[in-house]
């Protein structure tokens, strides 16, 4: 009996609390949630935002209320209907929480301030540290743009309004204020100044990016790509006749170090004339030529410059004198007589200015029908008694005295001497004029004339 009333009583109880979870199950409050930006950065206090669906709740008003480190909005009371009620729940996080890393699942309440309704539903946000949100990056930028661009890309499922931040580079230094939507995208266009970029060699550049964020200054690395290019420029000029300048210049303007090379050639002479600003690399002979190499490795903006300067007027001074002394070896060698003429002074007993003249003429080569001429010098008259040879002719009225010598042997030498007086005193320098040998050269007249005299007297006072 005892144990019929027991199994009696155990099937009421179960079937009361079944009835019971029946109830409750079927009254429970249902929530949707589909998450607009489920990502919170916590260097920034902008919210993670879900749009949350309420169905099955009784109508009254409610609040939410939570025990996580997180703060919800609406934070005050709404109202709920029974049917479906669609709230903006936005998500912000507290201070302890921003030093959390991945996902954060939390409970939260739905409570009715009237009635004994009290649901509770579970959220699940992802905290993301703003170095780890976001990526600082560009394309391969070429150095012949105009403008170079380079972007900041959001990973995170989280919406950053109105933020500013600092860039720094080598190629610029700018601020910035934009907005990130989530998952996107922003790209900020700089002008390239031509005079830095061409300093730059190609490479990985760092953008140190500065952000201002609720909690400070946060930084944040970026990279920036400089393409390559290579380019050398070559200038060349050439300047003057007898002194020549010639001038390299090459000049790396791209943005790659290069190795350049400048070379030159001259013969063995003019080489000996020619010097360098910068010593060559290399020096090559090749029969009557020599080569010249320079090298040097160029970075970006650098040049380098070799001047050459051949001075040839050393050279066209030496062929000059040396076809003098040929020219004039050849007319040495040519002359068949040599007229020497000199004079010293003589003393008279009346103390009358007087000059001896001496001419002698030398054969070279045997010669034919040779005359001397001479000129009595103004100003004087002839002695005619002290002749060593008397003269064929004594020309006063023109000055001339004048011997037939005939025909002379090969280093014969003939010397002509007589005296020549004034009785004006002279003074100072006086000048005799030149002796002229006429002979016969293979069927014509030479003429071959004497060195020119010039005897320093002082003024001889005639005796009385």
């Amino acid at each position: 009996m005892f144990h019929k009333i027991m199994k009696r009583d155990f099937l009421f109880l179960v079937m009361a609390l079944t009835l019971i979870l029946f109830i409750n199950f079927a009254s429970a409050t249902n929530f949707q949630k589909t998450a607009k930006n489920d990502a919170i950065i916590p260097e920034f206090n902008q919210p993670a935002r879900f749009s949350l669906t309420i169905s099955d709740a009784s109508s009254g008003i409610y609040h939410f209320y939570t025990f996580a480190d997180i703060s919800l909005v609406p934070s005050g009371n709404f109202q709920l209907s029974s049917g479906d009620n669609s709230i903006d729940l936005e998500i912000y996080p507290q201070e302890r929480l921003r030093s959390h890393k991945g996902f954060y699942t939390f409970v939260y309440n739905l409570k009715e301030n009237l009635g004994s309704s009290d649901e509770e539903d579970r959220i699940t946000i992802k905290v993301v540290q703003l170095k780890d949100a976001i990526e600082i990056n560009s394309d391969t930028i070429s150095p012949d743009s105009d403008i170079m661009t380079f972007y900041i890309q959001n990973k995170e499922n989280a919406e950053l309004k109105n933020i500013s931040a600092k860039f720094v580079s080598v190629f610029f230094n700018i601020e910035k204020t934009f907005d990130l939507a989530p998952l996107a995208k922003t790209e900020i266009s700089v002008p390239i100044d031509k005079e830095i970029s061409k300093k730059i060699k190609a490479g990985l550049y760092l953008i140190n990016a500065e952000f201002s964020t609720d909690i400070g200054k946060v930084p944040v690395e970026g990279k920036l790509y400089w393409a390559e290019k290579k380019w050398i420029s070559t200038q060349t000029s050439e300047e003057g006749f007898f002194i020549k300048k010639n001038s390299v210049i090459k000049m790396n303007v791209g943005n790659v170090p290069e190795i350049v090379e400048i070379g030159a050639k001259k013969n063995i002479i003019s080489r000996l004339f020619t010097s360098f600003n910068v010593d060559p690399t290399s020096v090559k002979r090749s029969g009557f030529s020599v080569s010249y190499t320079w090298q040097k490795q160029l970075n970006p903006a650098e040049n380098f410059i070799v001047n050459i300067k051949t001075n040839y007027l050393f050279p066209w001074i030496l062929l000059i004198l040396i076809v003098i002394i040929i020219y004039a070896y050849i007319r040495y060698s040519e002359k068949r007589v040599e007229v020497i003429k000199s004079v010293s002074h003589v003393k008279t007993k009346g103390g009358e200015f007087a000059l001896k003249v001496r001419v002698l003429v030398k054969a070279k080569k045997a010669i034919q029908n040779v005359s001397l001429v001479d000129r009595i010098p103004a100003m004087t008259k002839v002695y005619e008694k002290l002749w060593t040879v008397e003269p064929k002719k004594v020309d006063s009225l023109n000055r001339r005295i004048y011997w037939d010598i005939g025909d002379m042997h090969a280093g014969e030498e003939r010397v002509f001497s007589y005296v020549v007086y004034s009785k004006v005193g002279v003074l100072g320098k006086f000048t005799l004029p030149e002796a002229m040998v006429i002979l016969e050269k293979g069927g014509k007249i030479a003429e071959v004339t004497s060195n020119q005299v010039y005897f320093l007297s002082e003024q001889v006072k005639r005796n009385d």
